[in-house]
């Protein structure tokens, strides 16, 4: 994941229900997904 997302307090995404979104903290997204956080994107 790129080390930009840490900017923001939450971040939102889709849940396969037109009816729902999901808005999570990066931290926990970065954790539930045991991602690596890098520089990804030129900046």
């Amino acid at each position: 994941m790129d080390r930009t997302i840490l900017e923001r307090q939450f971040v939102y995404g889709g849940t396969g229900s037109s009816e729902h979104d999901l808005k999570i903290k990066p931290c926990d997204l970065i954790t539930l997904n045991k991602a690596q956080v890098e520089d990804i994107t030129e900046g």
